[in-house]
């Protein structure tokens, strides 16, 4: 049972705001997410391209030595 105190038209009114509402801040949630995925998928490659420079630096001192 739906009860509304304002009358039918101002209670569409309400529910179609508060969709839309709702709408924006799934936007912002959802932005905000992807910029966390981002960001960790930046660190992830910025691993990786260490480890690899790490690792052809080390070669590269080997082969000084020989």
């Amino acid at each position: 049972m739906k009860i509304c105190l304002f009358n039918q038209v101002e209670c569409l009114e309400l529910e179609a705001l508060l969709r839309e509402e709702m709408k924006r801040t799934n936007v912002a949630f959802q932005q905000s997410l992807n910029h966390v995925v981002l960001e960790r998928n930046i660190q992830e490659k910025y691993q990786i391209l260490s480890k690899i420079l790490l690792r052809f630096g080390e070669s590269r001192e080997v082969n000084k030595v020989f």
